[in-house]
């Protein structure tokens, strides 16, 4: 495993609760204090009633995968993906509807990085209300199929197929409307509201000071720090089974050997957490908070420097230019996510909004992948930058 020295330590750390468990639960050493941390992620109260809830994050999750199938449904009109993204209505599970979960409230609606700056999240949440009407207006409600829509040139949005066969549907700069959505969706809403919100909330004092005296939020069985411990996890794990959002791409950094163990980091990180909550350790809390930030941050990171260094591979063979766009749709979607990262050290992103904007500007420019096509060393230093700002190198 070549990881980079800081999250080496921090998932040798991690995997160290692991070790030592038994078929049961095992007993963890920290600050002092010995407690139980299960091998899964069940908690439950001294009636063995489970504490753990987290079916608004899950119930997020399905509709993103339901707005995402319609993404690519001829016949899908604007209003009908505005009422599901922008209303939380509209779908065919009903249980979605009546569950009052909404995404585009969701996103960039971190208590840290958004606030205080309202502005921001409005232009953010603009962004994805543009991904709908354009696909809708280029696509979806300008063909009544896909067997009606033209080859895609230079300049001019339509289909183009990869080498495998796959057919995708790019716009006028070659890039897909449904896989910015999608990945930027990862940073905005998912990534977001992990750890820029949820995790952070479990460090106040006041929520820490509840849980001490076991105060329940009222009507359920878990106080409020557990909740919140609980919904971060949530927007991680709550779709495992159909999921197109951050778990999907833990599991994608996790097949390549050089990050080989990063999964079972962030899963440990959360039930330590998590057993840490219940036993009123908040420096452990803290710990696994930065381990969390830093880990599922630098899943963003990878994905972005793969989908760059995938989409250069691509440009320069004239049969791969469709697995390029699909992989610079991939990689721009990533890089958008890269504004909702958080390094535990300095509290702000890896990356910053001012630089993402810089990379959206070279990748957009002129007529955008089919310029890149002769300029690909534009995205190679790209991938560079961004794996210097997490400590691994565009090899790994």
């Amino acid at each position: 495993m070549k990881i980079n020295i800081v999250n080496l330590s921090l998932i040798a750390s991690a995997l160290a609760v692991v070790s030592c468990a038994s078929d049961d639960d095992s007993e963890f050493e920290a600050v002092g204090a010995t407690y139980d941390i299960p091998d899964t992620y069940e908690f439950y109260d001294a009636s063995g009633v489970s504490t753990v809830s987290y079916s608004g994050q899950t119930a997020r999750l399905e509709m993103g995968e339901e707005i995402l199938d319609l993404f690519k449904t001829f016949g899908t009109t604007e209003e009908t993906l505005d009422e599901m993204f922008a209303d939380g209505t509209g779908f065919t599970d009903t249980s979605l509807d009546e569950s009052g979960k909404v995404i585009r409230s969701k996103v960039a609606a971190s208590d840290d990085y958004f606030s205080s700056n309202t502005s921001g999240a409005a232009l953010i949440r603009s962004t994805f209300d543009g991904y709908i009407t354009n696909q809708v207006t280029e696509f979806l409600g300008a063909f009544s199929s896909s067997d009606e829509v033209t080859e895609a040139e230079e300049g001019v949005a339509g289909y183009v197929t990869e080498s495998g066969g796959t057919v995708r549907y790019i716009n006028a700069k070659g890039y897909e409307y449904d896989q910015l959505f999608n990945k930027g969706l990862i940073g905005a809403l998912t990534l977001d509201q992990v750890v820029n919100n949820y995790l952070t909330r479990c460090l106040n004092s006041a929520y820490q000071e509840d849980n001490t005296n076991g105060v329940l939020v009222e009507g359920k069985s878990y106080t409020t720090l557990e909740h919140y411990w609980d919904e971060a996890y949530g927007y991680v794990y709550g779709n495992i089974d159909n999921d197109s959002f951050l778990y999907k791409y833990i599991g994608r950094v996790e097949g390549d050997e050089d990050f080989a163990g990063i999964e079972a980091a962030i899963e440990t990180a959360f039930i330590t957490g998590r057993a840490a909550i219940v036993a009123n350790e908040y420096d452990d809390v803290a710990t696994q908070v930065e381990i969390l930030q830093e880990l599922l941050s630098e899943v963003i990171g990878i994905r972005a420097v793969y989908y760059l260094e995938q989409g250069v591979n691509n440009l320069g063979v004239a049969a791969n230019f469709g697995d390029a766009c699909h992989d610079l749709s991939e990689g721009y979607g990533f890089i958008y996510s890269l504004q909702f990262t958080r390094n535990p050290e300095t509290g702000e992103p890896y990356v910053s909004a001012d630089t993402v904007d810089t990379y959206i500007e070279t990748l957009e420019s002129g007529n955008g992948l089919w310029d890149l096509a002769d300029n690909t060393s534009a995205l190679s230093t790209m991938a560079d930058e961004i794996a210097a700002e997490f400590d691994f190198t565009v090899a790994q």
